[in-house]
């Protein structure tokens, strides 16, 4: 089964830059901004993401300045989670997989500890590439 199907399915994100790029034109223009999975769907698939099987309906929030969301994410996601890394080491589903973008803005050479580089991604790019990343984590 693939990350995004199921009933813990979460976004199998492609391309992480033009993810975030798409999150910055919907932020700036609201109005076309997905409203329905299947348009999510047509935006995002093959080349961005896959939305996972499990949604089927979807609500587009963008808070005034003023305004925090405190976003809950369900509880069978948080719990699943929980159980997934609380396993042994050596089981694969242990592994807490963390978006290669990060590795590339840190750096470290020969053990020393890292640091932030722009050599292999520029500033503006690992934005985009965190926004992405920051608006489809849902408990992992």
């Amino acid at each position: 089964m693939d990350i995004h199907e199921g009933p813990h399915g979460r976004f199998k994100v492609i391309d992480h830059l033009a993810f975030g790029k798409l999150i910055h034109k919907w932020a700036n223009d609201a109005d076309n901004a997905p409203q329905t999975i299947d348009e999510l769907k047509a935006a995002l698939e093959p080349g961005i993401a896959l939305v996972p099987t499990r949604y089927t309906q979807m609500r587009t929030v963008q808070p005034k300045e003023e305004e925090f969301i405190l976003r809950l994410p369900p509880q069978h996601m948080i719990n699943n989670t929980i159980e997934e890394l609380s396993g042994p080491a050596s089981d694969p589903k242990s592994t807490y997989a963390v978006p290669d973008f990060y590795f590339l803005k840190m750096r470290s050479a020969d053990g020393a500890p890292a640091s932030v580089s722009n050599d292999h991604i520029s500033n503006g790019d690992f934005f985009y590439s965190r926004v992405a990343d920051y608006t489809l984590s849902v408990c992992r």
